[in-house]
């Protein structure tokens, strides 16, 4: 007996992947700014969605905005900067290995101090 459609909570929504693609056809830690994003909900569901792809491809995503004049990736720093009237991301793809070390550089080595500790329990 065939088996009918996934169920709706398990749909991967990969409606952004087209930039994460391009970010890993630029190469590792090349930028690519994808600009003249109207509104910052708009920006928001695109940050989400790169993140959301990212996380599909099993690949290290960084998705960065401008902020009272610097760049940066932190959610608290949020609306960034309007750039000429319409809203900038800059997409940086990275190996796993630098996003490990990087976590490890800036968190240290006891996992429980981590934001996220990929080998806990669910």
């Amino acid at each position: 007996m065939a088996r009918g459609p996934a169920p709706a909570w398990s749909a991967k929504d990969c409606s952004w992947d087209h930039l994460v693609a391009a970010a890993i056809r630029a190469g590792p830690g090349v930028p690519l700014v994808y600009q003249g994003i109207e509104t910052a909900d708009r920006a928001m569901e695109i940050k989400r969605g790169i993140y959301r792809c990212g996380r599909h491809r099993k690949i290290s995503v960084q998705v960065s905005w401008p902020y009272r004049g610097i760049t940066t990736s932190k959610s608290e720093n949020w609306p960034p900067d309007k750039i000429k009237g319409t809203y900038r991301l800059t997409i940086i793809v990275h190996p796993k290995t630098r996003g490990r070390k990087h976590v490890v550089t800036v968190h240290g080595t006891d996992r429980t101090q981590w934001p996220y500790d990929p080998r806990a329990r669910g």
